[in-house]
């Protein structure tokens, strides 16, 4: 590797750019993302997630600054390091087709255009419409390309263990394409984008083919640059677009706040802020540090002589002078005894515009915003093609003369995080950012797992927050949706989606068969074991579950349920022969009647007890004795069971629950994913046997395509079964409302929730609290207008029902 010259360390060398291409400062683009900005320094870029600073805890909050330390810590002097923050703007056309439902043509268009009025009105709330995009670009010095990837190499296992042990997500490097893609965006602003793929005439074709281009004679340069560059002294002209470039001045500020980046880039400003960061060799640090030292304190001695000339103290010398002399002394403590490096550190904003009017509007308000920091952002006049040079994430540094000397310690308060955002494509709205006020759009089928949980106490909005999320479903997907509604809640939101409610209860003749198994009921491929399980859990239930089953009993239960499908498996198997597509014939299935006098023919006392607790569903409510009759063919289906009574509640659910199961089998032959919703959910939790159940269908939903909710206000009963504890910490959704301080205690512990994040499930109001998807916390707020057909159908506020009836 070359040596360096520390006090200089790379050509600072300035010449009017005659061209486009030479404007843009880099003389070479490799495959493997690497770009030389000028012969053998190369720079690698890398996309920064979010992380939550605003809502951490201040323990959470100061690991946060000692990851950002040991980041730039990792620099040495033959690096730079630069932070892009790029508000990006999104058209308003591409913004909508983002998040609007389309049309289809049916009945539920209605309701599509009025979902897309309020996603409409919601967006005006935040700065929903400008993307945040983080990077962290590298320069290093290297004989050749080949080098500089190895180091390269070496860099980013070493970023990706620092920034990790905070975010929990690996941090990723741009490709070749994604760096000048994210060029061209930074100089041809809201003007499209620069990599497109299309089909013609059935071949896949590209906007960017790196050898085709070289053939041609033509340069990355020629493909991402603009029309035109007009550098004016206080602006700049790209194209049709006006842009200006800030320098932030905060030389006399003692301490700045974490704050003030995140205070800069939450503007809904169309703009590029940028931190370079350029270390400085240690001996050189130190060297400049004990000169410094020197003078000031030859200030304070010359201060002393004045003092003493004019007849006063020599203490009294002006603030200033002594300030001086305290800061370059904690300074040079702080590089010879607390390890803290040194830095040359500025902070830039290049804002764009489509006037002059405009571009003038958002420096003043870029200008007060720092103000609160005691801090000045300046126009560089006369430097504004620099300014732009500086502002591209190449780490070209050239006002490098014009940077602040900074500590480790001073330069973390440049840390770039604020609030983590939710907002994946295809995503279902579930309310705004606590904090950023943003729509929140999360798609729970790209999780680990679709599974999901919503929590609540009574009145806080928790079968609200369900309706919402499935009529989103129905709207936007072919989906099916199937709920389990113990209240009758959910028959208004049945009624607007023209979806099918089966009602269990004495006056219906509609039954529901336990005994009902597909074949594909167990993913280890032996269904009758887990049915065995599910058998147990009704039979635990009938039972009264308050000691659970015995050995005994699980093991008679065992051997009568193989008993009482072993004909039922001859036929089905004979059936298959003739077609392999069928793995169920309910018309054929045995019933729990079937199972009782199985039960009945045993010797065993405990085999009596079982069959003479399951009497009572076999006899005095027998909606659940014989074989199933409820064959809907809508996709959308409730199973109110309402009318059952409370103490055939936990029975009925946990039946419906199996139904469910089959149906999620039968819909994965199809290729069709279920979106399934048990309300009332710690029964099937808190007994083992149901407990256990559940916990196997929620690990096994993935595979087949499935995503259940469960909804339940019983939080206090749901975590005190480690079963059901096991259960939640395999939902990768987690929607958390308003809780009691006894439950908001085991909560915290689980998803190790900060005090501050807390707050939103404490006393909150209706619509109010945390979404966990999987990785992260993100407060919301849900405020649905009340005015609208939507809302009549999912409320069950008694003001609501009171108001219409008025």
């Amino acid at each position: 590797m070359k040596q360096k010259n520390v006090t200089k360390k790379r050509p600072k060398k300035f010449k009017i750019s005659r061209t486009v291409q030479e404007t843009i400062p880099y003389i070479g683009a490799y495959k493997d993302g690497i770009i030389e900005t000028e012969e053998g320094y190369f720079t690698k870029t890398f996309r920064l997630t979010d992380i939550d600073l605003k809502t951490s805890s201040d323990e959470d909050a100061e690991q946060i600054l000692e990851m950002f330390r040991d980041l730039v810590n990792l620099l040495d002097p033959s690096m730079l390091m630069q932070i892009t923050i790029d508000n990006k703007r999104v058209g308003k056309k591409a913004f909508e087709k983002n998040i609007l439902c389309r049309m289809k043509g049916d009945t539920l268009d209605e309701y599509r255009e009025e979902h897309n009025q309020i996603l409409i009105e919601k967006s005006k709330e935040g700065r929903s419409n400008i993307q945040h995009l983080k990077y962290l670009t590298l320069s290093v010095e290297a004989e050749n390309v080949e080098d500089a990837i190895s180091r390269f190499n070496t860099l980013k296992a070493n970023i990706n263990k620092t920034i990790k042990n905070v975010s929990n997500e690996d941090t990723i490097e741009l490709s070749l394409i994604e760096r000048l893609e994210l060029l061209y965006s930074i100089m041809n602003r809201d003007e499209g984008n620069f990599y497109r793929r299309a089909n013609i005439d059935g071949k896949e074709a590209e906007t960017f083919n790196y050898m085709n281009m070289k053939k041609h004679g033509l340069s990355t340069k020629d493909l991402i640059g603009p029309m035109s560059f007009s550098f004016r002294p206080s602006y700049i002209r790209m194209d049709e677009k006006y842009a200006c470039v800030l320098k932030l001045r905060y030389e006399t500020v003692t301490r700045l706040s974490p704050e003030i980046i995140s205070d800069i880039t939450d503007l809904p400003i169309n703009m590029i802020t940028t931190i370079n960061i350029e270390p400085l060799d240690p001996a050189m640090s130190t060297k400049l540090v004990e000169r410094q030292l020197t003078k000031t304190k030859k200030d304070v001695m010359e201060a002393q002589k004045t003092a003493v000339k004019g007849n006063y103290s020599a203490e009294l010398i002006p603030e200033k002078v002594k300030k001086a002399y305290k800061d370059a002394d904690l300074l040079l403590a702080d590089i010879t005894e607390e390890d803290q490096k040194m830095f040359l550190t500025n902070v830039l904003v290049m804002h764009y515009a489509d006037s002059k009017e405009e571009l003038d509007s958002q420096t003043k308000t870029i200008q007060s915003v720092v103000e609160k920091h005691l801090c000045k952002f300046r126009i560089m006049n006369a430097l504004q093609e620099l300014g732009f040079k500086d502002s591209l994430p190449l780490c070209v540094m050239s006002t490098s003369e014009m940077s602040k000397l900074s500590t480790t310690e001073e330069t973390s308060a440049f840390v770039p995080y604020s609030t983590r955002e939710l907002m994946q494509k295809d995503g279902f709205y579930y309310g705004l950012h606590a904090v950023s006020r943003n729509m929140i759009f999360h798609n729970r089928k790209f999780s680990v797992n679709g599974n999901g949980i919503i929590l609540g106490m009574p009145g806080t909005g928790k079968s609200f927050s369900a309706k919402r999320e499935m009529y989103q479903v129905a709207l936007n997907t072919n989906d099916c949706i199937y709920i389990v509604d113990p209240q009758g809640e959910y028959t208004p939101m049945m009624k607007l989606l023209g979806g099918e409610e089966v009602k269990i209860d004495i006056n219906e003749d509609n039954y529901l068969n336990p005994m009902d198994m597909d074949l594909g009921y167990s993913e280890k491929g032996d269904p009758i074991t887990v049915k065995s399980d599910y058998i147990c859990s009704i039979c635990e239930i009938a039972l009264g579950g308050m000691y659970g089953l015995s050995p005994i009993q699980k093991t008679i239960i065992n051997r009568c349920v193989r008993l009482v499908y072993r004909d039922y498996m001859k036929h089905i198997t004979e059936l298959r022969i003739k077609d392999p597509s069928i793995t169920i014939d309910r018309d054929a299935m045995p019933t729990l009647q079937d199972l009782y006098e199985i039960l009945m023919g045993q010797e065993e006392m405990e085999a009596t007890e079982i069959a003479t607790a399951l009497e009572l569903y076999i006899t005095s409510f027998d909606k659940f004795s014989h074989r199933t009759n409820v064959n809907t063919n809508s996709r959308i289906v409730s199973y109110n069971i309402a009318g059952i009574g409370d103490n055939m509640r936990e029975w009925g659910l946990t039946i419906c629950f199996n139904n469910l199961w089959n149906q999620i089998i039968e819909n994965h032959k199809r290729g069709i994913r279920t979106w399934i919703y048990l309300d009332e959910f710690h029964l099937l939790t808190h007994l083992d046997s149901t407990a256990e159940f559940t916990k196997k269908v929620y690990k096994m939903a993935r595979k087949y395509g499935a995503l259940p909710t469960g909804i339940t206000q019983d939080v206090e009963d749901l975590l005190a079964s480690e079963k059901a504890r096991a259960l939640i910490n395999n939902c990768t959704f987690v929607y958390l409302l308003s809780q009691s301080p006894i439950n908001r205690d085991t909560l915290q512990e689980i998803y190790s929730i900060s005090d501050n994040q807390l707050s939103y499930i404490t006393n909150g109001g209706y619509g109010q609290g945390l979404i966990y998807d999987g990785k992260n916390m993100i407060p919301f707020i849900d405020e649905f207008p009340s005015d609208t057909k939507l809302y009549k159908a999912m409320t069950t506020k008694p003001e609501d029902f009171v108001a219409d009836l008025h």
